[in-house]
């Protein structure tokens, strides 16, 4: 608990401790009577964003970002802090990349992690492994086109990304003529983080446009449209891709923009934020709870009342998912997402707590 709680601590002052020494610059200014800040002062002022915290609690990240006038930028910064119980200090690491495009993904239950980052001569954004603890540092994938939307498997062991499907011929592609709109296919990949291979998870055939993994590291949640000339957001549905046998099954076929779906732990049941209520009228975003039911007829609540969970199912017949269980009213931020517990049973409290009803 000390732990935890000086990295609590630290996250408070973290921002403060980055802009100490233009504070008390401008704090001095102050005493000789000048006691503001003109507009380009104002924007000099070093920026602390993206704060998080190792899984084991040793480090923090944060990215410092500060205006580079002779290169008409903003520089950002990832830094990296070893943590303990009497605060926190910087590291060794100087490799780490210039203007990254994530913030520290931590790898779980350690302290290392790796970033997004662009790699120079046209090597696109690619994965970049650390170590704070030893200094390591390597460079994960070299995936053609780059890399996006990264993640770790629960237990460490491989990440997660998404990139363009590659091409079976490059010679041939390279001299193609794409019409007017077009985009390549997406794929999700898997790479080892122990033999460094790489192996397609899954291979859409449209654009992948957000995936999510289960705690139980056994299923993923893809978000997919299949026309990205016509660029009609809400035309993008939810599949389920089994990372054991590769089976993906289709969850959802709707006109209903589903956003950050989330898998509970089981893999059964699934939670979106949508902006429509059960007859497709709109509302304000709230929490879409869809269970496939034991008969396989997918049901999902659009919008949980204090009596019961009122429902539309495949047929746009009421179904009622709550079995008599009394459902909190919920409606959600637009950025707010669902969450599980590891034990799932429990849907209305689980999704009650999350969202601090």
């Amino acid at each position: 608990m000390g732990k935890l709680s000086s990295i609590r601590g630290s996250l408070t002052v973290l921002s403060m401790s980055a802009m100490a020494m233009p504070i008390q610059t401008y704090a001095q200014d102050a005493t000789q009577g000048d006691n503001s800040l003109d507009p380009v002062e104002f924007l000099e002022l070093p920026r602390v964003a993206s704060v998080s915290a190792s899984h084991d609690g040793r480090y923090l990240s944060y990215v410092l970002s500060a205006p580079d006038w002779a290169e008409d930028e903003t520089v950002e910064t990832l830094r990296i802090l070893r943590c303990g119980d009497d605060g926190c200090a910087g590291t060794a690491l100087n490799n780490l990349p210039e203007s990254p495009e994530t913030e520290a993904i931590w790898r779980p239950r350690s302290h290392q992690f790796v970033v997004v980052a662009e790699v120079e001569e046209e090597g696109g954004d690619q994965i970049h492994f650390f170590d704070p603890e030893t200094g390591e540092a390597s460079q994960v994938t070299n995936h053609p086109g780059g890399v996006r939307q990264v993640s770790w498997l629960p237990d460490g062991s491989a990440l997660i990304y998404e990139s363009d499907a590659e091409a079976e011929d490059d010679a041939a592609n390279e001299w193609s003529i794409e019409p007017f709109g077009s985009a390549d296919a997406d794929a999700l990949y898997r790479v080892d983080m122990t033999s460094g291979e790489t192996s397609v998870v899954f291979a859409s055939a449209g654009l992948i446009e957000g995936y999510s993994l289960s705690e139980n590291g056994r299923y993923l949640i893809v978000r997919q449209r299949f026309d990205p000339v016509a660029e009609d957001r809400d035309a993008a549905e939810l599949w389920r891709i089994d990372l054991r046998s590769g089976e993906s099954r289709q969850l959802t076929d709707n006109r209903i923009r589903e956003n950050g779906a989330r898998l509970a732990p089981d893999g059964e049941t699934f939670a979106y934020i949508a902006s429509v209520n059960a007859g497709a009228s709109p509302i304000t975003k709230t929490i879409c709870l869809c269970r496939r039911l034991a008969r396989r007829r997918l049901a999902c609540c659009f919008r949980m009342s204090r009596s019961k969970c009122r429902t539309s199912s495949g047929t746009g017949q009421g179904v009622d998912v709550g079995g008599g269980q009394q459902w909190p009213a919920v409606t959600a931020l637009s950025r707010a997402r669902p969450g599980w517990r590891t034990d799932s049973s429990n849907l209305r409290r689980s999704l009650a707590e999350r969202l601090d009803l």
